[in-house]
């Protein structure tokens, strides 16, 4: 079976919009999923709010892991709307600058037509 192409329209689905790496995604569709991952995070998390572990365990690893790639996930396809490469994601690593790269790429208005990343994303942000 032939991949996609390019200006094929895409089945946005939320699991896509967090773990997914091709693509575009809107502002809001963005923000929405954003806001999703940090409640998620938030939940998971919840045995370690009196404070981190002196050695972090297997359980704490695989969730900052999984946290890291939807985030890392959800600013790639949305650097994929405006035309740009998904590389520039690996900012979020450097600390400080990732909160700037958050904002700034939910913030930046995608391009309007289709890219070679796909169509353009429908008003609802990219959740068809």
């Amino acid at each position: 079976m032939a991949p996609p192409s390019p200006t094929a329209p895409r089945a946005a689905t939320v699991p896509w919009a967090l773990f997914g790496l091709d693509g575009r995604i809107g502002r809001q569709a963005y923000w929405l999923s954003f806001l999703l991952t940090i409640a998620l995070m938030s939940l998971a998390f919840t045995p370690y709010r009196a404070g981190l572990p002196q050695e972090p365990d297997l359980y704490f690893l695989l969730l900052a892991g999984i946290g890291l790639w939807m985030e890392v996930a959800l600013v790639m396809k949305r650097l994929h709307d405006r035309g740009l490469s998904g590389l520039f994601a690996l900012l979020l690593l450097i600390p400080l600058v990732n909160i700037g790269v958050v904002i700034f790429v939910g913030l930046m208005p995608g391009d309007p037509g289709p890219n070679r990343f796909g169509p353009h994303t429908d008003g609802r942000g990219g959740f068809g």
